[in-house]
């Protein structure tokens, strides 16, 4: 049994209270929290779900060795997106409780998430739910207490923030997570499975050829 519930459902919002979400929304619940350089010239955007497991197989075994070698060097700012699956209350939980934590702890909770994704569905299977185990996760890595996880799943706002997201998934013809794509002064590229070191790698450094910038080195004046 599936305690945490949020009732925002992707793909049965209706447009008109899609289209209220995305007016009344605040502009800083609308903004993009973004891992790397700000002014990087290239972004790798990913649509995902915290209760996917291919995305949880990208964050744990992927993307260490693309923040390494692009994140961390300034060439390349990531952004995590929502757009949530099966188990859809869960999902939508776990999403807003990243956005709850800030932006200083969002990457950090739902990295923490995605690496005990398996803790968290057998706890879901059991009697008395997620709740506890989501909560003390969110608290340790995220800085949320009891109070302040209950209040969240509460929040409006929040569940306009996801509402909006799906939106724009539904949009670009997102079918499934995670989906990654690369921005540039360029435009914007889909990328094609399989999403591992390799083949990331290799599109990242013809992004960055592309727009002149070597990727044989990091930015100057960035740390590694």
């Amino acid at each position: 049994m599936i305690v945490l519930s949020c009732p925002v459902m992707a793909g049965n919002a209706s447009e008109t209270t899609l289209a209220q979400a995305t007016q009344t929304i605040s502009k800083s619940m609308n903004s993009d929290w973004s891992l790397g350089s700000p002014t990087a010239r290239v972004s790798l955007i990913e649509y995902g779900s915290l209760t996917c497991g291919h995305c949880a197989q990208l964050n744990n075994e992927v993307l260490p060795s693309i923040k390494a070698n692009y994140i961390d060097t300034g060439r390349l700012r990531y952004v995590f997106r929502p757009f949530p699956t099966a188990p859809m209350p869960l999902s939508l939980a776990l999403h807003a409780l990243t956005r709850c934590s800030g932006p200083r702890a969002y990457y950090k909770l739902a990295d923490a998430f995605f690496r005990r994704q398996n803790e968290i569905f057998a706890a879901a299977q059991g009697e008395t739910g997620a709740k506890a185990t989501v909560f003390a996760i969110s608290e340790d890595f995220g800085g949320l207490s009891f109070a302040q996880s209950e209040a969240c799943l509460k929040d409006e706002a929040v569940k306009k923030w996801i509402m909006v997201h799906v939106e724009q998934g539904q949009e670009i013809g997102l079918t499934g997570t995670p989906t990654l794509f690369l921005e540039s002064a360029k435009g914007r590229t889909k990328l094609d499975f399989p999403y591992d070191v390799a083949t990331l790698s290799t599109a990242i450094d013809r992004a960055l050829l592309a727009i002149g910038t070597s990727s044989a080195k990091p930015i100057k004046g960035k740390k590694r």
